[in-house]
């Protein structure tokens, strides 16, 4: 087994392209454009984690972590389309989000990992403070 293929992002992602492939067959043949893209972005973020996986330099490693997020968060706006359009059934429709949300979260929290930032002491941390109304614009 492959570094990449331990990593619970490459995971599900690689269970959204193999769902993406099989729920997009029906709709191919009507909305060609549609699902080559969405089977592009979904294929594509997988590849970008196995290549951050590989990286020794953290500055490329970040870089392709950041993009795969960027091509999880364009299925989402795919799957939109497609959810919106009405061309696949609900059950799939709900299966590729369950999917993608799940996908997105891990992307995000390996990034987090890979960023190694120090862990802020509790004693820092004031619940009770609320953000200035001039930062919530």
């Amino acid at each position: 087994m492959r570094m990449y293929e331990r990593l619970d992002a490459w995971q599900l992602t690689h269970a959204l392209v193999l769902a993406v492939w099989r729920c997009t067959d029906s709709i191919l043949a009507t909305e060609p454009e549609l699902s080559h893209r969405l089977r592009y972005v979904t294929l594509r973020a997988g590849g970008r984690i196995a290549f951050a996986s590989a990286m020794s330099d953290r500055q490329l490693a970040h870089t392709a972590l950041c993009q795969a997020g960027g091509y999880v968060g364009e299925a989402e706006e795919l799957l939109g389309l497609l959810s919106l359009m009405g061309l696949l059934p609900e059950a799939a429709m709900h299966e590729l989000t369950d999917l993608r949300e799940r996908a997105a979260a891990a992307i995000e929290a390996l990034w987090l990992e890979r960023l190694d930032l120090p862990d802020i002491p509790d004693c820092l941390v004031d619940e009770d403070w609320d953000e200035p109304e001039a930062w919530q614009k």
